[in-house]
């Protein structure tokens, strides 16, 4: 009897609308999955001469770009914060890729020193460098000053790539064509540059704070291409949208264990994985059909019209002059 009844509860459930209607949830969620996954970026494009510079490489979207590069035959060069965990990542890519030029150093981008002494040691090292990716980030931090005074979202996210690209164009310029690919977020949108508190010292918070180091980055991006035009080095500024890396470390749901275990599962189908994140990077920093195009910004490898917040010329070129200033620069004319 009970062998019975389990079958004919089976006969029922299969002659049912059950399974169809499991079978189309399961497909909606399978196909949306693929879809929050972003655009693919395929190409097959070997890089047997090229050195590439990847910023924050230890982990994330920077440790996957490393590995593409490395996967393509790519001297890579990974400027890394933590030496010890830069090292440690440096060999697993080379067994990983069978490529032994894959090298880290030191660099921390929250420290203007730190940066100088990067390139410095670059330099004595490499004579090329023909894409550069500022991928390095940091996201919705407590309140900290930088070794050098800034907001530490602003240092690290935007005043220490705006310096190390400076410092690094000579040998981009002796190595043209090269690439330079910026990393922004959605927030810039929301974003602006307060230049008469710059450290949001009155009232802070720090998703303001992000917002405008990632405008930053973006007006960065927009100025150093027109600075750039007559060369043959191009610069272009990529939205990868939300992928699950360490970024995300002081946001609300990652401050208690159990809230972050509850939030595993959305944050698992919802975020891209580090290795679709980079997608529309390896699309700027790769693409051939790109040709000339620069100070454009791009998302799901498609260029997008800039946000209206980024189009202020008078705050760009302000950004510019007072960059240059914080950083002690002084360009040749």
């Amino acid at each position: 009897m009970a062998g019975g009844g389990i079958s004919t509860a089976f006969d029922a459930f299969f002659s049912s609308w059950f399974p169809i209607i499991f079978a189309l949830i399961g497909g909606f969620a399978f196909a949306f999955r693929q879809y929050l996954r972003g655009t693919p970026y395929q190409s097959k494009k070997q890089l047997k001469k090229e050195t590439v510079l990847v910023t924050g490489a230890t982990s994330g979207m920077g440790q996957a770009a490393a590995t593409d590069f490395a996967s393509r035959g790519a001297r890579v060069i990974m400027a890394c914060r933590d030496i010890e965990a830069g090292q440690k990542i440096a060999q697993e890519i080379q067994k990983k890729t069978n490529n032994t030029n894959v090298t880290a150093l030191h660099c921390d981008l929250s420290s203007l020193d730190s940066v100088r002494k990067f390139v410095e040691e670059f330099k004595k090292r490499e004579s090329q460098l023909h894409i550069l990716i500022n991928n390095a980030g940091v996201m919705m931090c407590p309140k900290t000053l930088s070794t050098d005074k800034f907001e530490m979202q602003f240092a690290v996210n935007y005043l220490g790539p705006f310096l190390l690209t400076h410092l690094l164009l000579d040998t981009m310029k002796a190595s043209a064509p090269a690439r330079i690919v910026n990393v922004t977020a959605h927030a810039h949108q929301l974003g602006s540059i307060n230049f008469d508190d710059l450290n949001h010292d009155e009232d802070y918070n720090p998703g303001h704070a992000y917002a405008q180091s990632k405008l930053a980055v973006a007006m960065f991006t927009i100025t150093l291409a027109k600075y750039l035009e007559g060369s043959e080095v191009i610069v272009n500024c990529i939205n990868p949208g939300i992928v699950n890396t360490n970024l995300h470390r002081h946001m609300p749901f990652r401050a208690h264990s159990f809230i972050n275990m509850c939030f595993s599962p959305f944050v698992w189908y919802m975020f891209k994985k580090p290795e679709d994140g980079i997608n529309t990077m390896m699309f700027c920093a790769l693409e051939d059909a790109l040709g000339n195009t620069s100070g454009k910004y791009f998302v799901e490898c498609c260029p997008v019209n800039w946000h209206e917040t980024t189009q202020d010329e008078d705050v760009q070129k302000k950004l510019w002059e007072e960059s240059l200033k914080w950083t002690d620069l002084k360009l040749k004319s």
